[in-house]
């Protein structure tokens, strides 16, 4: 411990202080006249990827750069690939009671279908 701030507490500052929400990588996927594509959005404007960032490995930007406005965006994941998402319910608590711990959140399924 150095000047009263623990090692760890220090890297997490450093972490927390360089992670400014702009530079916050949003992937996305988009369909536009050519096909059905994955990005990265930056305000808007798409960067076009040469690859599925799900499931490629050494995925890269092509170069290509397209306007948000001239696309239509897709659910994030590719639902011929993914049969089933599954997620964790982190919102036990209900505002108007006694906070409840749970030791074990659920666990829950959802078709691709579902998916907006």
């Amino acid at each position: 411990m150095k000047g009263g701030v623990p090692h760890r507490g220090r890297i997490f500052f450093q972490f927390f202080s360089f992670a400014q929400p702009d530079e916050v990588t949003r992937y996305v996927r988009f369909t536009d006249e050519t096909g059905t594509h994955s990005g990265t959005l930056r305000e808007d404007m798409i960067s076009v990827l040469d690859g599925d960032p799900i499931f490629d490995d050494d995925v890269a930007q092509t170069g290509e750069i397209v306007s948000l406005n001239a696309v239509v965006l897709e659910i994030p994941m590719d639902p011929t690939r993914v049969p089933n998402v599954l997620g964790v319910a982190g919102n036990s608590n209900n505002p108007n009671r006694e906070p409840v711990n749970v030791d074990h959140p659920r666990w829950f399924s959802k078709a691709t279908t579902s998916l907006a």
